[in-house]
């Protein structure tokens, strides 16, 4: 199995592996996921939990990435679908798994988000421990022919579990696939 060493952003696999592109960011990795063969080409997938998302394009708050011989970028999920103000960002790890849990065949996905916390210059403006599971049904009905990057908000969720007292921290879901 490949070895991944984290702290030395060191990969190592098994056979040689190619990316489409590089991504150095101090937020990128705060957890990593098992989500399984989303793409169903054969090969596990996995995501990457990013510690926070601002206003620029590039940023997200996890993405998927789709295994095999060349890793690529699958599914960019953001908190949210608009512009945040300058010099305002959204932190807090997110948690995600997949599997078919409405029982049609189609792989689903759930993201977790324990907490939020909403920033501006170093001064917290918001903070909700609350917790949020948000369920994104039948994955593979949202690639578009020549586009092989999905893109998701939490506004896109079919299915949003909310916790309901300050402390709940709702949203910390297992690591592996097929819950």
């Amino acid at each position: 199995p490949p070895v991944i060493n984290l702290a030395r952003d060191q990969f190592v696999f098994p056979a040689p592996v190619t990316a489409d592109g590089i991504r150095q960011d101090f937020s990128l990795g705060a957890e990593l996921f098992e989500v399984g063969d989303i793409n169903h080409d054969g090969y596990d997938d996995f995501g990457a939990s990013h510690t926070r998302e601002d206003g620029d394009y590039d940023d997200a708050s996890m993405t998927i990435y789709f295994g095999g011989t060349r890793l690529s970028q699958g599914i960019v999920i953001r908190r949210t679908g608009q512009p945040l103000d300058a010099g305002v960002n959204l932190t807090g790890a997110l948690s995600a798994t997949s599997g078919d849990f409405d029982g049609d065949g189609q792989i689903d996905l759930a993201v977790g988000e324990m907490s939020r916390v909403v920033n501006s210059a170093g001064t917290i403006l918001d903070q909700d421990n609350r917790g949020r599971v948000y369920v994104f049904w039948s994955l593979g009905e949202r690639w578009s022919i020549g586009d092989p990057t999905v893109q998701l908000t939490f506004e896109d969720a079919e299915v949003v579990l909310n916790g309901e007292l300050a402390a709940d921290s709702l949203g910390r879901l297992p690591h592996t696939p097929q819950i």
